[in-house]
């Protein structure tokens, strides 16, 4: 998962590049909410990934899928609790 942070936050300042807008400066809110939706999707395929196999894994018999299930919960939780903490605080059109 924390490899898939990287191009996802690298992208997310490539749109912000793409349209024509400074990444820490003033952007319309439903653009800076379509960017981070955009991060988020690209970060919660692994972390959904990651607790599928958890489930999986728990509900075999394995003990050791809660592991990844609460990896991929709380770095899903932490990268949307993030999300929403920058579009609160950013300042909009």
């Amino acid at each position: 998962m924390p490899v898939i942070l990287i191009p996802a936050f690298i992208s997310s300042e490539f749109i912000y590049r793409l349209a024509g807008y400074d990444p820490g400066g003033t952007v319309p809110l439903w653009f800076d909410v379509a960017v981070w939706a955009f991060t988020m999707v690209l970060f919660a395929v692994p972390s959904v990934t990651a607790m599928l196999y958890g489930i999986e894994a728990y509900r075999s018999g394995d003990r050791r899928g809660r592991v990844p299930l609460l990896i991929g919960s709380v770095a899903l939780l932490l990268v949307l609790a993030m999300a929403v903490q920058a579009i609160a605080s950013s300042e909009h059109l």
